[in-house]
């Protein structure tokens, strides 16, 4: 364990440090909250968020200075902000026209099949006179 803290430290500290040119003071605290992250979570899923969160566009966490107590603090955001990067889908522009091609074809189907349904309304309902 105190192996994966302090791999999870140094990654925080190597990530700091190409952000502000200068090493994280790594206190105590630090030290308890990467033991009870890492209770939770898998060393590698931390290093990965622990990237993240140095990459995030958040005005709190500029405004925190980017520590390890913030990193703790904002990890569900982080984790948030993460899923969200990787569930973006990358299509190439031959399958997105096909899906544009496939997405008209539909409504033109839905189309035709909305004026039968009124034509076969209006011969069944002779009484009801159409709009126009």
């Amino acid at each position: 364990m105190a192996h994966a803290i302090k791999a999870l430290l140094t990654r925080h500290d190597g990530n700091y440090q190409r952000k502000f040119g200068v090493r994280y003071p790594v206190t105590t605290k630090d030290c308890a909250l990467a033991k009870r992250l890492l209770a939770l979570y898998s060393a590698e899923q931390l290093a990965g968020w622990d990237d993240r969160f140095f990459e995030m566009d958040d005005a709190f966490i500029k405004q925190s200075g980017y520590g390890f107590s913030v990193f703790s603090a904002c990890l569900p955001k982080v984790i948030v902000a993460a899923h969200r990067q990787t569930a973006r889908v990358v299509v190439t522009e031959e399958e997105y026209a096909h899906a544009q091609r496939v997405q008209a074809q539909k409504q033109e189907e839905a189309k035709t099949v909305v004026q039968e349904l009124a034509a076969e309304y209006y011969r069944t309902h002779p009484w009801v006179t159409r709009e126009k």
